[in-house]
């Protein structure tokens, strides 16, 4: 069963049912049968849409359990590039005013128009250092060079 559609060209996103929180993206103007892609999420999606004048861009939110409006990139499906917050509830419902901004309503009953600017960004949190021993007991670490300030995708 198929629990949501939103149409960019000739790419369809679906939310299957039966198949946990993995949200699959099939292109049907396509051959295949197989999806293009998939984004795990924490949570049931409730709306989708698509990022005007950003191919690989969607924003979902989620249908219970996450207040969030969360902005994702087919690019890099395991981590949201920006994540807007502003509701006390679930949001309800969103609809993008432009490509920068997202108007949403929760069940908290308020409406409220989010920059995109101005939301989290969970790459920017996330630790760029690794280290690993090997069954020797040699120790491997390794670290990328961040500077403050620097965005990541955007």
């Amino acid at each position: 069963m198929f629990l949501l559609a939103d149409i960019y060209t000739v790419v369809f996103f679906f939310k299957k049912n039966n198949n946990g929180n993995k949200n699959k993206i099939w292109d049907f103007k396509s051959e295949s049968r197989k999806p293009v892609q998939s984004i795990q999420t924490i949570a049931a999606v409730a709306r989708v849409q698509w990022r005007p004048g950003h191919e690989s861009q969607l924003a979902s939110c989620s249908l219970s359990n996450d207040n969030r409006v969360i902005n994702w990139d087919t690019i890099r499906p395991f981590i949201p590039i920006i994540t807007l917050g502003a509701h006390e509830n679930v949001t309800s419902g969103f609809l993008w005013h432009d490509s920068d901004s997202i108007w949403s309503c929760s069940k908290d009953r308020y409406f409220i128009q989010q920059d995109l600017k101005t939301g989290l960004r969970p790459l920017d949190h996330l630790s760029s250092a690794a280290f690993d021993w090997n069954l020797c007991g040699d120790l491997t670490f390794a670290m990328e060079e961040r500077r403050r300030g620097e965005e990541s995708l955007k």
